[in-house]
């Protein structure tokens, strides 16, 4: 890659933070997923919550 050092910093810094973002939003996302499939499988047996 070219640039100047600083250049490269900058770019591996907004990478990184792209991938921490992505990474949190996706173990929310995985999160709610799970606890609306537990609801869903709660209400099906009848159970309450």
């Amino acid at each position: 890659m070219n640039g100047t050092p600083e250049q490269v910093a900058a770019v591996h810094r907004r990478t990184l933070n792209v991938v921490i973002l992505s990474q949190v939003l996706g173990g929310a996302g995985l999160a709610a997923g799970i606890s609306v499939g537990a609801l869903l499988a709660a209400d099906m047996l009848g159970r309450t919550a």
